[in-house]
C-alpha cells in the first residue's frame, strides 16, 4: 500500500511485480525469467471446538471490555474509519491499551468502528490457533490512507505486559510472515462483515500457540504546523451541544474535545440573533443577479442598503487544543471557529458550513488572526460560507491546512461559486492535499511580504477566477499540483500592500514543480497572461515531506479529502441552511 492511501493500479501479484523487477530493460544481461513461488494456500478449517483465548496476562486475560465512546459509530465495515478483523482461530483486539472486540470463532469477521485520536496511536491483535500458527487478517481504516496487515506488521510470541500501549518497544519483534491475498487462500474468505474488496493480507507468527502482532499509527501534521500537539494525549471530554462545545474550547487549559458524528445547529436563535445591513452589489457578470454584502466602516454603498440578520455563532478555540469530530465528521450548521491569537491548536473531521450563506462578509469557517501560532486543520470540509473557509488575515505562524475540501457552490454567490476561499495575509503556512471546487478566486490567495505559503498536491476543480494568487511580495511554491477546468491557474498581481509599492507583485515558483494543467486556462502576471511562474524568490521549505505525482493526486484527493474522508456522508443530506433566492437588479 502507498503513501496517503495510494494504491498501486497494477493488477499482477506481488510476487510477479518483483520477478519483473529483478531486470532492467534494454541491458545486456539475459532476461532469464524467473517466477518467485507465491505463498502456499492456507487452511482454513475452522477447528472442531472454540479456542480457548489464553489467560495470561502477558497476552491480555483479565481486561475488561472498553465503553470507549471513540468505537461507538453506527455503521459497519467499509463504511467508515474502524478496525476490520479475521483471525486463525481467535482473538483479543486492543487499542491504545483498551480491549475493543474479542471472539473464539476461527475467521468470523468483527468490525470496530473507531476514531483515531492524533499523535501516537497502538493497534495490537493477540492471535490464539489451535495446532497451527497464528494468522490475521486486519484492515485499519483512518481518514488518511488504510493500514491493511502484511509483512510491514510486527510480531511477538513474548511481547510483554505493555504490547498494546502507545510508546511501548517492539525493536526486537519479528516482521509478520506474508501469507498472501485473500483471494490466493479458497475457502478462507471471512465474507461479509469483512470490507468487501480489500487488499489486506494473511500475516502469520512463526510458531503454533499465541502471538500478538502490532501496528503503529501516527497522526500528526507534516509541513509549518509539524510539532503541533494541541492536548495531547488527555482523555477526552465529549461536547454534544452548542453551549458544551463554546464552554469546552474556550479556555487556554490543554484540552481534548469530540463531538459526535452527524449534524449540529449551533446557529444563534432569537434574541441572540444580530441585524445589519448590506449592501445590494450587482454581480459583474451582467446576469442582473445580485449579493448581499456586509461593508468596511471605510465604504459606502452606492444605492440603500438592505436589513439582514447574522446568526453565525463564533466558537473560541484557545490555545493547547485537539478538537475532533468522530466516526465520518461532526457537521457545524452556522459554526464559525475563531482561533485568532491561540497557540497549538488541532481541528479535525468537522464540516463547517451553513455560515450566513446569503451574504457577503459576514463570518469565516475558520479565522486565524495574530499571534496564532501552530495551527492544524486536516480533514475539514467547509460548504456554502459567507466570507473565507479559513483565513488567516494577519501574522500568523507555522499553520499546515491538510485534506481539506472546500466547496464553493452556493446559489447566492456570483455565478454560484464562492467568491472568497481563503486568503493569507503575513502568513507561513502549508497546503496539501486539499481540494478546492466550484470557486471563484483566492484558491488561495497570499498577500504581504511576510507570507510564506507551500502548495503541494493540491485539486482546484472548476474556478472562474484565479487560482492560486500571491500579491506585495508573498512567496508561494506549487507542486505536484492539478489546475482542471480553471480561467487563471496562477495570478502574480499588486494590491494594497503594506508599507511598498501599491503595484508589488508576489512571487510563485510553480515551473518545475510537476503540476498538471487540464483543459484551457493561462498563468497571469500584472494583469496579462504570462509563462508559468518561476520567481527564484520562493525558497525550498526546510522541512521534509514526501511529494505525490500530481497524475494520481488528480483523482485521489477528491475521494479523500473532507470531514469523513472517503466515507462523507453527501453534504446535500446535511441539514439545509437558508439560502436567499437570487435577485434580479431592479
Amino acid at each position: 500500500m502507498a503513501r496517503d492511501g495510494f494504491r498501486s493500479d497494477a493488477s499482477e501479484p506481488v510476487w510477479l511485480v518483483l520477478a519483473l523487477g529483478l531486470f532492467g530493460c534494454g541491458t545486456d544481461v539475459a532476461q532469464t525469467a524467473i517466477e518467485l513461488t507465491p505463498p502456499a494456500a492456507l487452511d482454513c478449517t475452522a477447528p472442531s471446538s472454540p479456542v480457548e483465548l489464553p489467560s495470561d496476562p502477558q497476552f491480555g486475560a483479565g481486561a475488561s471490555l472498553s465503553d470507549t465512546f471513540l468505537a461507538k459509530g453506527k455503521y459497519g465495515a467499509g463504511q467508515g474509519p474502524g478496525v476490520g478483523i479475521a483471525a486463525l482461530d481467535g482473538f483479543r483486539l486492543f487499542v491504545n491499551g483498551e480491549l475493543l472486540a474479542e471472539s473464539t470463532s476461527s475467521l468470523e469477521p468483527a468490525f470496530v468502528p473507531l476514531t483515531l485520536l492524533p499523535g501516537d496511536n497502538a493497534i495490537a491483535v493477540v492471535v490464539t490457533a489451535q495446532n497451527r500458527v497464528p494468522v490475521l487478517l486486519a484492515e485499519v481504516a483512518e481518514l488518511e490512507r488504510l493500514y491493511v496487515s502484511d509483512a510491514t506488521w510486527k510480531v511477538s510470541s513474548e511481547p510483554g505486559s505493555d504490547f498494546a500501549e502507545p510508546g511501548a518497544d517492539t525493536s526486537q519483534w519479528a516482521n509478520a510472515s506474508d501469507r498472501g491475498s485473500i483471494e490466493q487462500s479458497p475457502g478462507c474468505d471471512p465474507g461479509e462483515g469483512f470490507p468487501a474488496g480489500s487488499e489486506a493480507h494473511f500475516i502469520a507468527a512463526q510458531a503454533p500457540g499465541t502471538a500478538v502482532f502490532r501496528i503503529d499509527v501516527r497522526i500528526a501534521p507534516i509541513g509549518f504546523a509539524a510539532g503541533t500537539t494541541g492536548g495531547g494525549s488527555l482523555t477526552p471530554v465529549v461536547a454534544s451541544t452548542a453551549d458544551e462545545i463554546v464552554s469546552a474550547l474556550k479556555s487556554d487549559d490543554p484540552k481534548v474535545v469530540v463531538v459526535p458524528e452527524g449534524s449540529l445547529d449551533v446557529r444563534r436563535m432569537g434574541d441572540d440573533v444580530t441585524h445589519t445591513e448590506a449592501c445590494p452589489t450587482a454581480c459583474p457578470d451582467g446576469t442582473g443577479m445580485l449579493t448581499y454584502n456586509l461593508l468596511p466602516d471605510d465604504q459606502t454603498c452606492p444605492t440603500d442598503t438592505v436589513p439582514e440578520t447574522r446568526d453565525e455563532r463564533r466558537i473560541k478555540i484557545g490555545s493547547n487544543t485537539t478538537l475532533v469530530g468522530l466516526g465520518r465528521g461532526a457537521a457545524l450548521l452556522g459554526g464559525s471557529l475563531d482561533v485568532a491569537g491561540s497557540k497549538n491548536v488541532i481541528v479535525r473531521n468537522f464540516v463547517l458550513y451553513g455560515v450566513n450563506p446569503s451574504l457577503i462578509e459576514a463570518g469565516d469557517g475558520i479565522s486565524i488572526d495574530e499571534g496564532s501560532d501552530g495551527v492544524w486543520v486536516d480533514h475539514a470540509t467547509f460548504w456554502r460560507v459567507s466570507d473565507g473557509f479559513i483565513d488567516s488575515t494577519s501574522a500568523a505562524t507555522n499553520l499546515t491546512f491538510s485534506w481539506v475540501r472546500n466547496e464553493g457552490d452556493n446559489q447566492a454567490a456570483c455565478q454560484g461559486q464562492h467568491p472568497r476561499s481563503n486568503q493569507l495575509t503575513n502568513t507561513t503556512a502549508t497546503i496539501h492535499h486539499s481540494l478546492w471546487e466550484h470557486v471563484n478566486g483566492r484558491a488561495p490567495v497570499a498577500t504581504q511580504s511576510a507570507s510564506q505559503v507551500h502548495l503541494f498536491n493540491n485539486v482546484v476543480s472548476d474556478d472562474v477566477g484565479y487560482a492560486v494568487g500571491a500579491a506585495c511580495g508573498a512567496r508561494v511554491l506549487v507542486e505536484g499540483s492539478v489546475f482542471d477546468n480553471v480561467n487563471v491557474w496562477t495570478d502574480k498581481f499588486g494590491d494594497d500592500c503594506d508599507d511598498t509599492d501599491d503595484s508589488e507583485l508576489g512571487f510563485i515558483r510553480a515551473a518545475g514543480g510537476k503540476n498538471l494543467y487540464v483543459g484551457s486556462g493561462k498563468h497571469e502576471s500584472d494583469g496579462v497572461e504570462a509563462p508559468e511562474p518561476a520567481d527564484s524568490a520562493v525558497q525550498d521549505p526546510t522541512y521534509t515531506y514526501t511529494l505525490d505525482p500530481a497524475e494520481s493526486v488528480r483523482f485521489v484527493v477528491p475521494v479523500w479529502a473532507g470531514a469523513g474522508a472517503r466515507w462523507a456522508l453527501p453534504l446535500t443530506a446535511l441539514p439545509a441552511p437558508e439560502v436567499t433566492d437570487p435577485t434580479p437588479a431592479p
